[in-house]
């Protein structure tokens, strides 16, 4: 079983079974740390990211949910993106 959200995807691209994960101790630690990273992103950041990762959604589409163009959408994903890193690589190495 992997201990990381990181040794996750490997497994989701193989087509394993995750669901043991999902209940470990490990998963609710790194998504306990990812949730308060996100509460340090700007609003417009923290909706980007729900609309891309946890709706799904292509660029385009949380675009047009937004009512911005697809450009607007990738340079804000990769703002947020960056912040998260930050964030919880500092959490990582503390």
């Amino acid at each position: 079983m992997p201990k990381t959200l990181a040794a996750l995807v490997p497994m989701i691209r193989r087509g394993r079974n995750v669901e043991a994960f999902h209940s470990s101790q490990a998963f609710r630690a790194d998504a306990r740390q990812v949730y308060q990273a996100l509460d340090k992103l700007s609003a417009f950041q923290t909706k980007l990211i729900y609309l891309l990762f946890f709706k799904d959604l292509t660029q385009h589409e949380a675009a047009q949910e937004l009512g911005l163009n697809q450009q607007k959408v990738s340079r804000g994903s990769i703002k947020a993106l960056g912040k998260l890193r930050t964030v919880l690589d500092k959490r990582i190495t503390l």
